[in-house]
């Protein structure tokens, strides 16, 4: 039974990636749909605010990680469960008040409405509470169920985008069919149309032995350190994609339309690597212990990711500049100086979050000074050559390019005892 269930797991891991660029497909052909109902400067403006929550979502994304993380673990203690939703709770209680109280700065940075404002501290909430839910699915090897849970999603947010954005084009009417979309699927997690995650904890404990033996400030503080080693990774991810796009869409001013676009065609590469990484990370946890193994199999994966890529990379370099003369209104034309270029950029990205997420499982410290130090010379080379697309993009490519060369070498030159 224990084989038969290993083979299907084995199986989901390898739909999932194909399951999930296929959605990110979906999800660039719904902004291809809103840029055919907005101008480039509103354009502009809803990508800041999608930036601002995918800034926001590095808190889901890392209670998803620490929980997918944990539950993969062969010691894995199912009491820490309660607690790490406990914990979800008060982080979206906390944070969602700050960022109330700082509502006039943050408009006024994005040049939005109250309203939309609002709209995405809302989305905040609900995609935070979910996360909690899908990370059990990962951590449990629950591919297929993961990808329901961002189908669900995904269906009711075109369900209510295509009407609604013919009727009232606006900004907030596309962050209200994200909110909804949102809270759909969280509705369908916690109420079981897509497996309760109760089960699968209760068969987790059934199979661990022995009494628990610490306490639940002892778990809870446990939770907390591997949840703020998560979240400085997340953080990066999101920092390196969501903020360097409110500062184009705050420099650039009308220019920020051509920005966005080529930044969302161009992170198809981005989600294509985070689709990998959601894999990897349940599956290879179990030979953190046994570095030389780690590293040889890390150094396959990449082979592999660079060989695709560069292939991915090569066909979307001839395709786009022709979709974009075909898809997209004369406004948008501007963007096909940069479009090749920013796929580049989010290509060695890509790889970066990949050498990184390796160091995360691994318990490393040391790449995050790596990221540090390329997220602060970023912002500042920004806010000194930010006077056209071109400059902004370029920028982008070698900074992309060095830091994913930085941490290759700190991972692959790291000593074996480090661990």
């Amino acid at each position: 039974m224990e084989k038969v269930l290993k083979v299907k797991k084995d199986y989901q891991a390898i739909l999932f990636p194909i399951f999930d660029v296929l959605l990110n497909g979906g999800n660039l052909l719904i902004h291809l749909y809103i840029s055919w109902f907005l101008n480039p400067d509103a354009y502009g403006i809803l990508n800041a605010l999608f930036s601002l929550l995918f800034v926001l979502m590095i808190v889901g994304m890392s209670i998803q990680t620490y929980f997918a993380k944990k539950a993969s673990e062969p010691n894995w203690n199912p009491e820490e469960a309660s607690e790490i939703l406990i914990i979800t709770k008060q982080l979206i209680i906390i944070i969602g008040s700050i960022m109330l109280l700082l509502t006039p700065v943050m408009t006024k940075l994005l040049r939005s409405s109250y309203t939309s404002y609002l709209i995405v501290l809302a989305t905040f909430g609900f995609q935070v509470i979910l996360s909690y839910h899908r990370g059990l699915m990962q951590g449990q090897r629950m591919f297929l169920k993961l990808n329901l849970s961002f189908y669900i999603e995904m269906g009711i947010k075109l369900a209510l985008l295509i009407p609604l954005m013919k009727l009232f084009p606006s900004v907030e009417v596309a962050l209200i069919s994200v909110l909804v979309g949102i809270a759909f699927s969280y509705h369908c997690a916690r109420r079981g149309f897509i497996k309760n995650e109760r089960s699968q904890l209760k068969s987790s404990k059934n199979k661990r032995p022995g009494v628990l033996d610490f306490s639940l400030t002892s778990i809870r503080i446990k939770i907390y350190k591997g949840f703020l080693q998560v979240f400085s990774t997340q953080f990066f991810f999101y920092y390196f994609t969501a903020v360097v796009l409110i500062l184009a869409n705050y420099h650039l001013g009308e220019q920020a339309g051509l920005y966005a676009l080529s930044t969302r065609y161009g992170q198809i590469f981005i989600h294509i690597g985070l689709s990998i990484i959601t894999v990897l990370i349940p599956i290879i946890s179990g030979l953190k212990n046994d570095i030389r193994s780690f590293k040889k199999r890390v150094g396959q994966m990449l082979l592999l990711y660079m060989a695709g890529g560069s292939v991915l990379l090569a066909g979307y370099s001839i395709v786009m500049p022709f979709a974009l003369k075909l898809l997209f209104s004369s406004a948008y034309q501007g963007a096909a100086a940069v479009i090749v270029p920013q796929a580049i950029a989010y290509y060695f990205l890509s790889i970066a979050f990949l050498m990184a997420s390796m160091e995360m499982v691994l318990g490393s410290k040391k790449y995050l000074f790596i990221l540090a130090f390329f997220a602060v010379a970023l912002m500042v080379a920004l806010s000194i050559w930010n006077s056209s697309l071109e400059s902004v993009v370029t920028i982008e490519l070698v900074f992309y390019i060095s830091m994913a060369v930085a941490l290759v070498i700190q991972f692959f030159t790291r000593r074996d005892k480090q661990c």
